[in-house]
């Protein structure tokens, strides 16, 4: 409740003061807004620091942005990582910053509303912009050492430990919905004849090729995997044999049609011997790749540049 004072009142409260005392004791607007971005940065600083996680980082930064400047939109892109996260609207206004320092990139960040923003507020926004980087590039430096940890290095396709993981959560959603679930196993044919002959340079290249075109190759929910060497693996959930066979023929296909740029030196036919099987019950994740691999070396033994089943 509002409290209105008498002129009685007011007056009986009147007392002589010295000059020193009637200096003005509150902050003026600026110490006041000034101290007010202090606190806020504190708050974010602290904010930020409590997840790893980019969308959080983004969806908290956005958040806390509203205290100093209102905001409809915010929009965070890293090409090289690939990441793109939103948050709000995207209006016709915009401020859009580069995050960078002398030697590093940290992607860039777009603040839009539907009215221009000013001066003062574009400040504020600088302001708060160093809060928001080194999260960030943390949170980028922990998902690219997860991203390692489950990836081979020089084809980017999954590894053996990703493969094990996947296999076992797809056997566990087999078993529990009566799900299908094939597999194919690929080997480069004659692999270590052109390695020997050509070098392990061009061995590389034929070998991060093979992936990508496999991966090309597929459908968005099948996955590849990277066994060790030549071999490769592809998971194909709620797939039949009969529809893993064709998916393994338009692979093979591919890759024998394929026209790869190995150098002036190096103009080997490559081809690929795949494997194909089903998941029945009883199989575990040991099992169901060794009938795979049993129908790959029937593919080899019948000539290669085939797919087989057993």
């Amino acid at each position: 409740m509002a409290y209105q004072s008498t002129p009685e009142q007011l007056s009986s409260k009147r007392k002589k003061v010295t000059p020193l005392e009637s200096r003005r004791t509150a902050k003026s607007p600026t110490e006041r807004g000034s101290a007010f971005l202090q606190e806020l940065r504190l708050r974010i600083s602290s904010l930020l620091q409590t997840t790893l996680d980019a969308e959080r980082i983004v969806d908290y930064f956005y958040q806390e942005v509203q205290s100093a400047v209102a905001v409809d939109g915010l929009s965070y892109r890293h090409e090289v990582a690939a990441v793109e996260i939103r948050q709000g609207m995207r209006e016709k206004h915009r401020a859009h910053y580069r995050l960078s320092t002398n030697e590093d990139y940290f992607g860039e960040i777009e603040f839009t509303r539907r009215h221009r923003f000013s001066e003062n507020e574009l400040i504020k926004l600088e302001s708060l912009l160093d809060l928001f980087v080194y999260p960030m590039r943390n949170a980028m430096a922990y998902q690219e050492a997860l991203r390692c940890a489950v990836t081979d290095p020089l084809t980017g396709v999954g590894n053996r430990l990703s493969l094990s993981n996947a296999l076992r959560r797809e056997l566990e959603l087999c078993r529990r919905y009566d799900q299908q679930l094939s597999v194919l196993l690929m080997d480069i044919d004659r692999f270590k004849s052109v390695n020997d002959l050509y070098g392990h340079s061009v061995g590389d290249q034929i070998l991060q090729s093979v992936a990508q075109i496999t991966r090309r190759s597929l459908r968005d929910a099948d996955s590849i995997y990277r066994m060790g060497g030549e071999e490769f693996l592809v998971l194909m959930a709620n797939t039949s044999l009969a529809d893993a066979r064709l998916i393994g023929e338009r692979i093979r296909v591919n890759i024998a049609q394929s026209d790869l740029d190995l150098g002036p030196e190096a103009k080997p036919d490559i081809t690929v011997s795949i494997g194909a099987a089903e998941y029945q019950d009883g199989l575990n994740p040991d099992t169901l790749v060794q009938a795979a691999d049993q129908a790959m070396y029937k593919a080899k033994r019948n000539g290669r540049n085939q797919v087989q089943v057993l």
